[in-house]
């Protein structure tokens, strides 16, 4: 019966989507020219960024072509895919790629570190769950970042605005609502209008780099331009300068 199941799953797997990537073993295989196609193609995309001469990624590389079978068995929408870092080093470099293996975590193309064991059953049980999570949240519409996937997402999103906040500090508490409504209504007005935030407790360098000196302060990055919203900080006014500035 799970060989029937299997089949099942891989045969769904390989519809149009699917077939574009060469596959070893059920996990894709990719590279800097197919990257963002595989992120935009699946709304739930694990990327390994590993070394074939690291000792950890050839111990892991079962387990992993393991989860991905475990993963079509259950039907799941998460596919799990990898990039060889060190025959793609300057393209893994601009993800802050430093290590290996290093795994990302697509969700609707926005990434996420894991940073979790490097075995089968956890790692079914983390996608399968942040999956859910995603799926299921309320505030879908503002994103984290962190200095693991800030760059990326200044490259990937045209429009990206950014608010760098203090999680003690009550302007930012009371702007928290304000921030999320006017992201729901961009969403409607214009989809292509990202919006994210950043713990500057917490990430204190990207607040070094970008100059952070009062909370919350919001950049908004077109093509990787920063602009600063000084204006009120209601949802009303901001999604007024946006549409007038985008």
């Amino acid at each position: 019966m799970k060989h029937v199941i299997l089949l099942f799953a891989l045969a769904f797997l390989s519809g149009p989507v699917w077939c574009n990537f060469f596959q070893e073993n059920g996990v894709l295989v990719l590279d800097p020219y197919n990257f963002e196609r595989a992120v935009h193609s699946f709304p739930y995309l694990m990327v390994e960024f590993y070394a074939p001469w690291c000792p950890y990624c050839q111990e892991f590389a079962p387990k992993y072509e393991l989860a991905a079978k475990r993963l079509a068995e259950k039907g799941s929408s998460v596919v799990l895919a990898k990039l060889d870092a060190t025959l793609f080093a300057d393209f893994a470099a601009q993800l802050r790629v430093e290590e290996y293996p290093t795994m990302y975590f697509y969700q609707q193309g926005h990434p996420m570190f894991y940073n979790g064991e490097l075995e089968t059953v956890p790692l079914v049980q983390w996608v399968q769950s942040n999956s859910r999570r995603e799926s299921t949240s309320q505030t879908a519409e503002v994103f984290d970042l962190d200095l693991q996937n800030f760059d990326y997402a200044v490259q990937t999103y045209r429009i990206l605005l950014v608010e760098f906040y203090a999680p003690w500090c009550p302007h930012c508490q009371e702007f928290a609502s304000r921030y999320l409504k006017a992201a729901q209504e961009m969403a409607r007005i214009n989809p292509n209008v990202k919006f994210a935030k950043v713990d500057a407790t917490q990430e204190t360098q990207l607040a070094e780099e970008h100059d952070i000196q009062r909370y919350p302060t919001l950049k908004l990055f077109r093509y990787g331009v920063p602009t600063i919203y000084d204006g009120p900080r209601d949802e009303v006014s901001l999604v007024n300068w946006l549409v007038g500035n985008v």
